[in-house]
């Protein structure tokens, strides 16, 4: 679901919308409200909110047999919120880049073998 999202949030950076709406003048409140409907705007044409992240994972985990018996609706629709919350805080600053979890995970290490006498 966080792959999901950033790969939303990626083509939302590369869109014209997004770009032309980031290039507005952001100086008085009047242009402040413009733009920034502007950038909702092409933010909620591609799909990227939290509603609609909560719908894909709904989609994904009733199209694939597996993680359908595996997790239910409410696991998740609460991760796909806290997917969203991630990108959100990525998307709207403050915070860096979200790693996928398989990214994190520590690296397996192995104990030495000591030689048998």
């Amino acid at each position: 679901m966080l792959r999901e999202g950033l790969r939303r949030l990626d083509l939302l950076r590369q869109s014209r919308a997004w770009r032309t709406a980031r290039n507005l003048p952001a100086g008085a409140l009047r242009r402040v409200r413009v733009r920034n409907a502007a950038l909702n705007a092409a933010r909620y044409a591609l799909g990227l909110d939290e509603n609609d992240l909560k719908a894909w994972a709904r989609q994904a985990r009733s199209a694939s047999g597996w993680l359908a018996d595996h997790v239910d609706a409410a696991v998740a629709e609460q991760l796909a919120g806290r997917a969203w919350k991630a990108v959100a805080g990525y998307l709207f600053g403050g915070k860096g880049r979200p790693a996928p979890a398989h990214r994190l995970a520590p690296t397996l290490r192995l104990p030495h073998r000591m030689p048998v006498p």
